[in-house]
């Protein structure tokens, strides 16, 4: 069981990253990054290199580090959010803590260039002391953009929204959605040829499917209008049926929304 969770909390974790690189602004970035980074010259490059040698350097590195910060960052995210963790402090500590492994990086590729045999372990807390700040900056960025664009999603026409809900599972699911689950800080997206955990609000993953027709029936569940067999009544309260023979309780709240489905 532990292996297992280890397997779906990577899984989540590559997920998110694969999201985020497969992405021309990621390219643009990286771009800038090496470019301001040639030009600054920050820990000590600017002294002990010229620009093309500090433009090889950090061609090298920035890349490098950034792997290592994005997966740091969002394999910690992801735990805490699994945890319960808000949205804040979760980017808060995973920013920090993505500081030391960069640090580490950047401290190993000076000890390879000037063929050091004895590490200098003053140099690597300042390494670590000055990469801290960078990947909390970053990742607290990050997270305020995404909010940002999140809550923008509703804007996306047709299928180019949908398209960004669908960038998030796996192909092996398809498009055929039967119902969206919220649990926690994920919503669980059960297609007729599986279900997956994704890491979003039950909100932006409603709004992305604007383009389909669906009901939201309860602050935690969202049904594909196809997908409902029948209405069942039980003590009072109301509940729909699916194709995959799951009962999904509609809320006081939502009951108007399933009163067109009556006229089916």
């Amino acid at each position: 069981m532990i292996k297992n969770a280890s397997n779906n909390l990577l899984h989540l974790t590559l997920r998110e990253m694969q999201s985020g690189f497969l992405n021309i602004k990621f390219v643009i970035c990286m771009i800038a990054a090496v470019t301001i980074l040639t030009i600054a010259g920050p820990f000590g490059t600017l002294r002990s290199f010229n620009i093309l040698e500090r433009f090889a350097y950090w061609l090298i590195l920035t890349p490098i580090t950034f792997l290592i910060a994005s997966f740091c960052a969002t394999f910690i995210v992801v735990y805490l959010s699994k945890l319960g963790s808000g949205k804040w402090l979760s980017h808060g500590i995973a920013g920090i803590a993505a500081g030391i492994p960069v640090g580490i990086s950047v401290w190993a590729f000076h000890l390879l260039l000037n063929n050091q045999i004895a590490p200098d372990w003053n140099f690597l807390s300042t390494m670590i002391s000055n990469t801290i700040p960078i990947t909390f900056a970053i990742t607290m960025a990050y997270a305020s953009l995404s909010q940002n664009n999140t809550s923008s999603v509703a804007n996306v026409k047709g299928s180019k929204s949908s398209d960004l809900f669908f960038n998030r599972l796996s192909k092996k699911l398809g498009r055929d959605i039967i119902s969206l689950n919220a649990q926690d800080h994920y919503v669980e997206v059960r297609t007729t040829l599986g279900s997956e955990l994704i890491l979003m609000r039950m909100n932006d993953a409603i709004a992305e499917l604007s383009d389909h027709e669906g009901l939201q029936i309860h602050r935690s569940w969202w049904v594909a209008r196809k997908h409902v067999v029948k209405i069942l009544s039980r003590d009072g309260k109301k509940f729909l049926q699916l194709t995959n023979k799951t009962r999904v309780p509609v809320s006081r709240s939502f009951s108007k929304n399933i009163q067109s489905l009556t006229q089916k």
